[in-house]
């Protein structure tokens, strides 16, 4: 984008500059021999700044031995607004002073680099040279000339397309749970005493099967149960033991659901896992008690992998072990039984009423689901704000709410929603989020930080980091966020990165064609010196937004333009 304009002062222009001192006669006649180089040329704005490299060549014997510049480089534009660079000074090989010496007899060159702050006005702007001239005691101010116009502002085209996230909902409409209930053995026994029978998760199961009876939307879907023995005598017999502690608690089981009429023809309804001797369940049980030689048998659990040694060496602990056979071998010889079943949820219908009428009758994961049966944003926002007032423990109801305030425009309730949603949960979620008020507030460091914590969030938080990126002048960087992204910020980001083919392919993708689009094409198109198509779709552009009329014939994009018939035909 950048281009370098060479000049040399017009002999009109410096006979205005070197008027009134007869002694720079010698400088006036030779003035077009004098050449400055700009660049880039027009000026361009990047990350709020205009920077600008200036460069005089000053031919052998023109400077004046006794002769000092002083020049300070100014924009001037629209309205008012100017902006001044820092000044510098050029003098002769015979004036006292500190400044650049310019040699008479071999001449010299001087390079100006400086740079100013962007403000609106300076889009259509002039480059002006204010210079002062000293020679012995003589002062001359001469007025402004230009030497380069400005101003870029391609970057500044940039769209606040910046994408708020939904934390999403865990709805699920068919669910899986598991009723659980346990039956314990005596030593050695496998027969379900009558007081197992008895006991409160029994007759706990026994109230759900019969539930699940007459509720169609219980299904009940298997049962799974595991068996175990004590780890306590001989091996086999153990592994024996289990499985037939397995099979007694499935009769026990069957019997209930058979009571009911619950189906159980499907294959592998019931899971019979014989596990043998549960040493783990030993060990869990042991780190819970408070038997004196704890330490002692946990040691032992870790130096003997021997089963039949490791049993032997606890025995061996007489007093201790009669304590363990009280106190932890009875709970391990157990059956462990696992209903297992599914749950049909309300319909979308159902969902959607009762969000709307009671939504106290619905979950968190329900009342969050029915925004997602609404297209309308006020809907929306009345269940997120029924989620954060029954549900305020879970961040999703604010952060929610945020989003929807964001997308009708309260960026302020917005923000105060994001940050209470924060102070429940900090998810990626809330950081993008986050983030993107504070780009929208010019708070890009805090943007940055903030999209950084919610890259877990996904790719939209990549692509509003390179929204910051084009802001902050890393327009390759900007190109990578975005990379797969067909949006007129993809294609701002590859242009402004030098690429402009891929800026044009960008754009070709994007479904829109809207004035904004038609405008950056022309704007590419231009860079790359198509006049054609340039015209072309500022011709597109101006049918959809008539302002775009006004805006082509000021853009310094298109300057090397300015001259061009079909361009002026079109912007005029």
């Amino acid at each position: 984008m950048k281009i370098a304009l060479s000049s040399k002062l017009s002999v009109l222009a410096l006979a205005v500059v070197f008027t009134g001192c007869c002694c720079l006669g010698r400088m006036t006649r030779n003035a077009d021999a004098v050449s400055y180089k700009v660049n880039p040329a027009p000026l361009e704005a990047h990350c709020d700044e205009i920077e600008v490299e200036v460069t005089a060549e000053f031919p052998p014997k023109y400077f004046d031995r006794k002769t000092t510049i002083d020049v300070t480089p100014m924009l001037v534009g629209e309205n008012g607004a100017t902006a001044k660079f820092e000044s510098f000074s050029l003098q002769g090989e015979k004036v006292a002073g500190n400044n650049t010496v310019i040699p008479f007899k071999s001449g010299g060159s001087y390079t100006f680099k400086g740079k100013v702050p962007y403000k609106e006005g300076l889009d259509y702007s002039d480059l002006e040279m204010n210079i002062t001239l000293k020679k012995g005691t003589k002062n001359k101010v001469l007025d402004p000339y230009q030497i380069a116009v400005g101003t870029i502002t391609t970057p500044y085209l940039v769209q606040n397309d910046d994408r708020v996230l939904i934390a999403k909902d865990k709805f699920q409409r068919v669910t899986e749970h598991k009723q659980e209930a346990t039956v314990n053995y005596a030593q050695n026994s496998s027969y379900v005493r009558p007081n197992e029978l008895r006991d409160a998760d029994i007759k706990e199961l026994e109230a759900f099967v019969a539930e699940a009876a007459k509720n169609e939307n219980i299904t009940i879907t298997g049962v799974e149960i595991q068996a175990y023995a004590s780890p306590e005598g001989e091996l086999r017999f153990n592994e024996n033991l289990a499985e037939d502690r397995a099979e007694s608690a499935r009769k026990v089981v069957a019997r209930i659901l058979k009571r009911k009429k619950i189906d159980t023809k499907a294959d592998n309804f019931f899971n019979n896992i014989a596990k043998g001797e549960d040493w783990l369940g030993f060990k869990a049980e042991m780190e819970k008690s408070k038997i004196e030689d704890k330490e002692l048998i946990l040691r032992i659990l870790t130096m003997y992998d021997d089963l039949a040694k490791r049993e032997q060496e606890i025995r061996n602990l007489s007093k201790t072990y009669t304590e363990v056979a009280d106190k932890i071998l009875p709970g391990l010889r157990r059956s462990q039984i696992d209903v297992n079943y599914k749950v049909q949820g309300k319909t979308d219908e159902e969902i959607l009423s009762l969000a709307k009428s009671n939504p106290v009758d619905l979950n968190v994961e329900e009342l969050l689901y029915a925004a997602t049966l609404t297209s309308d944003n006020k809907e929306k926002l009345a269940f997120y704000t029924a989620a954060q007032n029954q549900f305020p423990a879970d961040y999703r109801g604010f952060n929610n709410a945020g989003v929807i305030e964001f997308k009708m425009g309260n960026t302020a309730k917005a923000k105060n929603l994001f940050n209470e949603a924060k102070k429940v949960n900090a998810s990626a979620e809330v950081h993008n989020n986050l983030g993107v008020i504070a780009r929208l507030e010019g708070r890009k460091g805090d943007a940055r930080k903030h999209f950084e914590a919610g890259l877990a969030a996904g790719k939209d938080v990549k692509y509003n980091t390179g929204i910051l990126d084009i802001q902050e002048c890393r327009y390759g960087s900007a190109v990578t966020n975005m990379a797969g992204e067909n949006t007129f910020n993809a294609a701002l980001a590859a242009h402004l990165d030098g690429k402009n083919d891929k800026a044009i392919e960008v754009l070709n993708a994007a479904g829109n064609k809207d004035a904004k689009s038609h405008y950056l094409y022309a704007v590419v198109y231009g860079d790359m010196g198509n006049e054609e198509k340039m015209v072309a779709h500022l011709k597109e552009s101006i049918s959809a937004d008539a302002s775009m009329k006004a805006k082509a014939a000021k853009d310094r994009a298109f300057y090397q333009y300015r001259n061009n018939s079909a361009f002026t035909s079109v912007v005029k």
